[in-house]
């Protein structure tokens, strides 16, 4: 994505990027409704604990990947 720009534009667009990440406040909420979701997810289908589990480290990975992706 930056590979054509000069030294400043990355020096900028560096700088930015840690303001375009989520803060701590919101990673928790994101956090809670995912383990909530999750929750009701495992409860409904009679899942196993380590079924749950995996299921939730899945849906972390997603959205983890999606964060790194974005910045």
């Amino acid at each position: 994505m930056s590979e054509g720009l000069s030294p400043q534009a990355r020096a900028l667009l560096d700088a930015a990027r840690g303001g375009m990440a989520p803060d701590a406040a919101a990673v928790r909420r994101m956090r809670g409704r995912l383990d909530a979701a999750m929750t009701r997810a495992a409860v409904k289908s009679g899942a196993s604990g380590k079924l749950a589990l995996g299921a939730k480290l899945g849906a972390l990975a997603v959205i983890a990947a999606g964060a790194v992706a974005y910045v």
